[in-house]
């Protein structure tokens, strides 16, 4: 078979098309890592998170707990904010789930202005018990 510089020049050319969506995309999510790694943000909502990644040019749609980042060959990232921790947010591949809110005491353990119950021993200001002093110091028997 006789291979001509055109032909190996058009089959050059088909192959990077081809490849040519593939290496944009992924140049899009690095771009997208290095933004959310250059900053933090304690206090970032979703839908601070989703005009900050849209003046940065990316195609950013706040959702319920998260941003859904769609990238020019369709394919999508997510980015929930994650508060204190290192960077400005945390990438998936999928949509997370919610998980609710986590319950860490009882809503009612922590009253306000309520007297505890009596005792049958009632105690001093400054915690001591107010039960009589001995007057004199005991004695160990012999």
């Amino acid at each position: 078979m006789d291979c001509t510089r055109t032909d190996l020049k058009v089959a050059l050319l088909a192959l990077y098309v081809a490849l040519a969506p593939g290496i944009s995309s992924c140049a899009e999510v690095n771009d997208l890592w290095l933004l959310i790694s250059s900053y933090e943000d304690i206090g970032i909502t979703v839908h601070d998170l989703a005009f900050f990644l849209a003046t940065h040019s990316f195609n950013a749609t706040p959702e319920r707990g998260y941003v859904t980042v769609t990238f020019s060959d369709g394919e999508r990232s997510y980015l929930t904010p994650n508060g204190a921790a290192p960077r400005l947010a945390d990438l998936w591949a999928e949509p997370p789930t919610p998980t609710g809110p986590v319950r860490v005491i009882v809503p009612d353990a922590i009253q306000r202005n309520v007297t505890p119950p009596a005792t049958s021993r009632s105690w001093r200001r400054d915690g001591y018990p107010a039960a009589p002093m001995r007057s004199s110091p005991a004695r160990l028997p012999q």
